[in-house]
């Protein structure tokens, strides 16, 4: 057993090593030619494989292979607005966002009910999102909104994908006031969204946003990010 663990961790290590000279997106050659290649069988040459996708180094799509990963910068900081569109905007590169679920009177955890001042028994809008990074799934979020900000918070996201645009609109003044970052395990429907492979860790990112000018609770974030997509710096 042991000699097959260091065995995996071998060809891991060469795997990677060759990675590092191919571009973000390239197409690793299949299982059964790296297996030959190795002179290894194909359980270890998956076990290696699992081994990348943990460090975020490549990605496997079902059916149609495992291909190289370059990880997006993204910056949290308060100078940035809290929001998944202008952080992956100002790292260079195009997001976008769909609605997964709302549910209009949703009890939040107790943690996010202190955060937003109201009582536990009070009911806010829970928003379930997904979001891409150019074209490849980042991140699933769940947003606790305080109910009389947006009329209609899903008819206003038919027609317009960033939430903070649609507080903007309402006019409110959305801040970054704190966040949390850590790497963790996602919660099993969070890792099924993200069609990340189990176990996997991903960046947890909770924030709450208040209004810039009377430092009123607005909405709470708790966003999962896939760590082969993004790679998420704080700046205090």
């Amino acid at each position: 057993m042991v000699q097959q663990r260091q065995q995996a961790e071998l060809i891991a290590a060469a795997l990677q090593e060759e990675i590092s000279s191919m571009p973000d997106g390239a197409l690793l050659p299949g299982e059964h030619q790296l297996a030959q290649r190795f002179g290894t069988s194909r359980f270890q040459l998956r076990t290696a494989v699992e081994t990348l996708i943990h460090q975020g180094l490549v990605r496997r799509v079902p059916g149609v292979g495992t291909y190289v990963s370059r990880p997006v910068d993204v910056v949290i900081s308060r100078q940035q607005p809290p929001s998944f569109h202008a952080i992956v905007e100002a790292a260079g590169h195009r997001a976008r966002t769909k609605r997964v679920d709302i549910e209009q009177q949703a009890r939040p955890p107790a943690q996010v009910a202190r955060m937003l001042g109201r009582a536990e028994d009070l009911t806010v809008i829970r928003l379930t999102r997904l979001g891409w990074v150019d074209d490849r799934l980042a991140c699933c979020s769940y947003e606790w909104i305080l109910p009389h900000l947006v009329t209609e918070v899903g008819v206003a996201l038919g027609a317009v994908e960033s939430l903070h645009e649609v507080l903007l609109m309402g006019r409110h003044h959305p801040t970054r006031a704190r966040s949390t970052v850590s790497a963790d395990y996602p919660p099993a429907e969070i890792a099924a969204q993200l069609e990340l492979p189990r176990p996997s860790t991903a960046w947890t990112v909770q924030t709450l946003s208040v209004d810039a000018e009377t430092a009123t609770p607005l909405m709470v974030s708790h966003t999962w990010h896939r760590q082969d997509v993004v790679r998420v710096t704080v700046e205090c």
